[in-house]
């Protein structure tokens, strides 16, 4: 597994596209039926799209 200060722009940029998707429908299960289990998941989500986005703002590609 590449790490992320070996990826390329444009592969951090579609993987924050991915992790957009992803987090739009953990946030819409969410919403159809509360419970705590899907919390844990939407914050590592978030935690990697906030790492890639660190990645690319250290770049100053974003």
């Amino acid at each position: 597994m590449k790490l992320l200060k070996e990826r390329s722009r444009d592969e951090l940029e579609a993987a924050l596209v991915h992790l957009d998707e992803i987090i739009q429908h953990v946030v819409h299960d969410m919403e159809k039926a509360p419970g705590p289990g899907r919390q844990p998941i939407l914050d590592l989500f978030r935690r990697d799209r906030k790492k890639i986005t660190q990645e690319l703002e250290k770049r100053g590609d974003a």
